[in-house]
């Protein structure tokens, strides 16, 4: 170790905090509390409850693991829930 210390008045740049800040601002998203963000994909299908032909998809292994996996759907009109089968 040298020994060298800096001075704790050194090291905060009010310039560069406060041009940070203002770049953070700029880049910032606000997502209301009620919006429903969806990352699955989307497929051509009908609803068996409203008959929508669009709905939300996914794969969960719910069984063994030498057994296939559930494939789900949820309509995006009513979110109604459904498993192929």
């Amino acid at each position: 170790m040298c020994g060298y210390q800096e001075g704790y008045d050194s090291l905060i740049d009010e310039k560069s905090i406060n041009k940070k800040k203002e770049a953070l601002k700029r880049n910032l998203i606000i997502v209301k509390k009620d919006d429903k963000i969806s990352v699955l994909p989307k497929v051509k299908t009908s609803c068996p409850k409203c008959s929508h032909n669009e709905a939300e998809t996914w794969q969960t292994q719910i069984r063994s693991s030498d057994e296939p996996a559930t494939h789900f759907f949820r309509c995006v009109k009513c979110k109604h829930t459904w498993r192929q089968g």
